[in-house]
């Protein structure tokens, strides 16, 4: 409708079509592909404001898998093979141990097959061995199916006999942090916190410990899957957290199963962050690739702001290794932080790097454990005490009550006339206060410091859109994140 006759514009997927002067457009769309979601009708003739209308699509399709081409652990250790699916409508997905399916593996005492959906709409299908031995070695089949399609990816499961040294860079990582010698063979991934906490001198090491299991990634969305709660959810950064002690007895395996979950498949850190001043109102930001999966980086996101109090942060995404940084104000100081990012997830940010425009303070700001961790390592020594306390004194009570009923002589305390006040010899033990509030994010200098808000998750999800949109804004080492949880 409308005179003059509008210009009618058809977009697929947000993407220009066909566009002519017309009053009725019929556009055939002959090789429709996943990404064509939506389509919007677009009319103005110059006259007034122009209108349009969008409408949603779902194409089916197919699924597609992607799974590691190998994965390595050694025997007694706690394994979990990724399958990712892309597939519509949702697929029915399985691990099987032959090609043709007539192995199919199942929940059992050393299985645990977990699907979930993420916020995406991608698919991914988890399976986790416990304890597992040489005889589990070999190809492990990832298969998906709909009424579309179907697909089958192998990943191959090398199992060796003997433990092996941790991965240089997570060993160097506790030999730089300083643990304790005695404790540097549970320096790993897979970190085993019930032996730990067995050897009095490891106790105050496990913040490092966690710390330097993280390696340089970001594992929150793993662990929202397992259902962390937001009290304990600085772990899964391998941050140290106030009052963090119960989260590291009650929550290590789900977060450790985390860390080892994304060894594999998450960006460490980018490397070698430099800023150099191009004139008085540009600075160009580079860095190297990351040590860690440096392959898997799908874009960079670089973050900066102003060193004063109560600066905004702003960031940017890019996909090479610089950013030119314009209109920046003479005089001030600046700090800059670089992370790296794919589907599944992203690194930690870099340490920041602080630089005087129109001077020459250049300052590498080198993130390190926070010192809080010390005191959840006694923590944790202090429960652990309590605990063995409060046994042995429960022990003890049972004895004494026990050999008082009857003294020698045959005098009895056993007189029904005493049992009638209704008291009770029950021992109450009250409950732990639970700890409230947020997950505390110590930063470096100058920066802001926020409290993290996540809803529970339940058990079978990997974090809805609600923990997602709470999650948004949360900080890490200073730096806010408005679009994802990354």
């Amino acid at each position: 409708m409308g005179t003059p006759t509008p210009v009618v514009s058809v977009f697929v997927g947000g993407v220009l079509y066909a566009q002519d002067v017309t009053r009725h457009m019929v556009a055939v769309v002959p090789n429709v592909t996943r990404e064509m979601n939506s389509v919007t009708c677009h009319a103005e003739n110059g006259h007034g404001y122009g209108w349009q209308a969008t409408r949603k699509l779902q194409v089916s399709y197919g699924p597609s898998i992607e799974v590691a081409e190998s994965v390595e652990t050694v025997v007694a250790k706690l394994v979990i093979l990724t399958c990712l699916v892309s597939a519509f409508p949702e697929p029915h997905m399985a691990w099987w141990r032959d090609s043709k399916g007539d192995r199919q593996l199942v929940n059992g005492d050393r299985h645990l097959i977990r699907s979930i959906q993420d916020e995406t709409g991608g698919y991914s299908i988890h399976l986790t061995i416990v304890n597992t031995t040489l005889e589990d070695a070999g190809s492990y089949y990832c298969h998906a199916e709909n009424p579309f399609g179907k697909s089958t990816e192998v990943t191959d499961l090398k199992v060796s006999a003997a433990p092996t040294f941790a991965p240089s860079s997570v060993r160097d990582c506790c030999i730089e942090q300083k643990v304790a010698t005695e404790c540097l063979d549970t320096c790993t991934y897979e970190i085993d916190v019930d032996a730990v906490v067995m050897r009095s001198k490891c106790i105050p090491e496990i913040h490092k410990l966690m710390y330097c299991a993280a390696d340089g990634s970001d594992h929150r969305r793993c662990c929202l899957g397992w259902g962390v709660p937001k009290r304990c959810i600085g772990w899964c950064q391998g941050k140290a957290i106030h009052h963090g002690a119960m989260c590291v007895l009650v929550w290590s395996k789900q977060i450790i199963s985390c860390f080892q979950e994304g060894r594999d498949l998450l960006p460490g850190p980018p490397q070698n962050i430099r800023v150099q001043q191009v004139d008085d109102l540009e600075a160009k930001v580079t860095w190297d690739p990351p040590l860690k999966n440096p392959n898997t980086v799908d874009y960079y996101r670089v973050s900066w702001k102003k060193t004063a109090p109560g600066r905004s942060i702003k960031d940017h995404n890019e996909t090479h290794e610089n950013y030119l940084m314009v209109n920046l104000k003479p005089g001030a100081f600046y700090e800059f932080s670089v992370k790296a990012i794919n589907r599944r997830g992203s690194s930690s940010p870099s340490s920041p790097v602080k630089i005087e425009i129109n001077g020459v303070n250049v300052e590498s700001l080198q993130s390190v454990p926070d010192s809080e961790g010390e005191e959840v390592g006694l923590a944790i020594g202090l429960i652990i005490a309590l605990l063995v306390l409060g046994f042995i004194g429960a022990v003890g009570f049972l004895h004494y009550r026990r050999n008082i009923r009857k003294l020698p002589g045959g005098v009895s305390f056993e007189n029904p006339s005493y049992m009638k006040d209704g008291t009770s010899d029950t021992v109450q033990i009250a409950n732990s206060s639970e700890m409230n509030g947020g997950v505390h994010f110590n930063s470096v200098e100058g920066w802001k410091s926020e409290t993290l808000h996540v809803a529970e998750v339940p058990s079978n999800v990997s974090g809805g859109s609600g923990h997602y949109e709470e999650l948004k804004n949360e900080t890490s080492s200073g730096y806010k994140n408005s679009k994802e949880i990354l």
